[in-house]
């Protein structure tokens, strides 16, 4: 057989290993091996002496090695029983490649450690310990032939329980697409694939133990059904019985989603599609009653699962968090806010979306003239699924006396006009009953500065502080990085079309700030109450403008410093306290 160079080499190392015999290339059609691409990619067979056994092994080098590391599988897994790490197809997962580090410089160094890896695997096989197959059962399960991938929208439990799956006829077969218990969500976006699918009794059964898969090799069997069913709980199977008598399940197809305990406490989740002959009882059902068995893909997709994977802290999970101003800046906090799990986030805004926006808002051109508030809270049911948001279209003034002001955790003011956040502040210290934390978030023109201020009881100060000094009041904060009474509005198209000049990276870095502080609150960390960021200033004094003499003394001590207590006596509104 003729081989490469590279062929050449990579067969001499395999040979020098002590472990390795009777190592030669082959054609991929001399082994059995699916879902194995003939294209771009060189195979080798071998023997592999591992303690006193040896096992027949084919190892699958792709022209992109040693970027991407070899396939290894074992040429006859039954043979072997099941082992941990070692799929139905005889694949053995040997090391995960996210956070692997490869020097692409010493490809026979990478040669050796993906074999001893495997070496290491079938070592541990050999002791017969199938905790590790039963921790990773879901990815032996994707092994298995004919299976699919289905989704799960509800968090399974403890208990048996009628459920629904939603099917539809794809190239003539009935296929499942999802597991759920209530009607799925029509506005989130990956829900319109299972607009014309059909929804049918199914079955969620919790196993009570672990139990073995099918051997490599080996097909599902009703035996194997029989077995599960043996693993579920008396009262779940009383329950399992009582649910069956009903007869809503005695169907010619019926999906089943089992789950199984894990050692780290979570559940593992198996699907099944029984097809019988007729219509009957499952659990009665003998081997000539069963047409066909397929497996299924579980992909958790319920709310649970999904925030965990997400990084999410639960705990968010009951706030509710309201964003003023659904501009540039405004857009990207709900953005924020929302993947941080919040509960609940309601947003405040009266305008509508403009072209003039569009380089500068989360939001694209299919929204234009729409309420940027019910387009935002629109855009985010769609983009993610269990996410509550209250779009609320009304000015400022009007809102706080309405009562969602009165149930939100924690309000974040972002409309961008200082004014605007001033006369919100005063309203809230001088005329509500109950002061709520307010994170407010301004930025100055050309990105020189950004800044992004909480003030909540009971901690002292509020954001007229930083428009006083020794008990007189200013237009601008005495921490504007810009010098006063200079006009910065940009005007492209003449009267009535002036806007501030910022990029849309500051207004992703005020966002970002903003958010820290809120959440920051909401998980009670004892961080800073003002952030600053301090920008370049060449832009600004290219378009004419004069830097504060704060921008020139402002170092990193200084901004700390007052990051840490902005508070001033003489302020109007607090005096310096709550």
């Amino acid at each position: 057989m003729v081989m490469t160079v590279k062929e050449e080499v990579f067969l001499e190392h395999l040979n020098k290993n002590h472990s390795v015999s009777e190592a030669r290339k082959i054609d991929c059609d001399e082994v059995s091996l699916t879902q194995v691409s003939q294209h771009g990619q060189s195979t080798f067979a071998f023997k592999a002496k591992v303690k006193d056994n040896f096992f027949e092994i084919v190892v699958i080098v792709s022209d992109e090695f040693p970027r991407a590391l070899p396939d290894y599988y074992l040429l006859h897994p039954g043979k072997h029983g099941l082992m941990g790490h070692v799929n139905w197809r005889g694949k053995i997962c040997y090391t995960t490649e996210e956070n692997l580090a490869i020097d692409v410089d010493r490809p026979l160094d990478v040669l050796d450690y993906t074999l001893k890896k495997v070496l290491d695997v079938l070592e541990s096989g050999e002791k017969k310990n199938l905790t590790s197959l039963w921790e990773e059962i879901q990815g032996y399960w994707q092994s298995l032939p004919e299976s699919y991938i289905v989704y799960c929208f509800f968090d399974p439990g403890d208990a048996v329980e009628s459920i629904y799956a939603q099917e539809k006829k794809l190239n003539g077969k009935h296929i499942v697409t999802c597991f759920n218990k209530e009607p799925c969500d029509k506005e989130y976006g990956f829900n319109c694939s299972f607009k014309k699918a059909n929804q049918i009794h199914a079955l969620y059964i919790p196993l009570s133990t672990q139990i073995n898969p099918p051997l490599p090799g080996q097909p599902i069997t009703m035996q194997f059904v029989k077995d599960l069913i043996s693993k579920v709980a008396p009262n779940n199977f009383l329950k399992l019985q009582q649910i069956l008598s009903r007869g809503r399940h005695r169907k010619q197809r019926l999906p089943i989603l089992f789950s199984m305990p894990r050692t780290s406490g979570q559940k593992a989740l198996l699907g099944l599609v029984l097809q019988f002959r007729g219509s009957i009882n499952f659990i009665t059902a003998q081997s000539k009653d069963i047409y066909r068995i397929f497996p299924l893909i579980v992909q958790r997709h319920d709310k649970k699962y999904l925030l965990e994977r997400g990084g999410v802290q639960q705990c968010l999970a009951g706030k509710c968090v309201s964003i003023i101003g659904c501009g540039a800046v405004g857009s990207r906090i709900a953005d924020l806010i929302v993947h941080d799990g919040i509960g609940e986030v309601i947003l405040v805004d009266h305008d509508c979306l403009q072209v003039d926006n569009l380089y500068r808002h989360l939001l694209g051109g299919s929204y234009i003239g729409n309420y940027k508030s019910t387009a935002l809270a629109n855009y985010f049911k769609t983009k993610l699924p269990y996410v509550n948001i209250t779009p609320e279209v009304m000015r400022l003034e009007n809102w706080i006396k309405s009562e969602n002001y009165c149930r939100t955790d924690i309000v974040i003011e972002a409309t961008g006009n200082i004014t605007s956040a001033r006369n919100f502040n005063r309203m809230i210290r001088t005329s509500m009953t109950t002061v709520k934390p307010v994170v407010y978030t301004w930025l100055e023109p050309y990105g020189i500065g950004l800044h992004a201020l909480l003030t909540c009881p009971p901690l002292s100060g509020c954001l007229e502080c930083l428009f006083t000094n020794k008990g007189e009041s200013f237009l601008s904060a005495v921490t504007s990085f810009l010098n006063p009474g200079q006009h910065y509005a940009k005007d492209l198209v003449g009267c009535g079309g002036s806007f501030t000049d910022f990029a849309n990276a500051e207004a992703a870095r005020l966002a970002l700030m903003g958010r820290d502080l809120a959440i920051g609150f909401l998980l009670n960390k004892r961080n800073p109450t003002y952030l600053i960021y301090k920008g370049d200033k060449s832009q600004a004094i290219a378009a004419g403008l004069k830097p504060s003499e704060w921008y020139f003394t402002a170092d990193n001590a200084k901004i700390l410093r007052l990051e840490n207590n902005f508070l001033e006596a003489t302020c109007p509104l607090c005096s310096g306290q709550n």
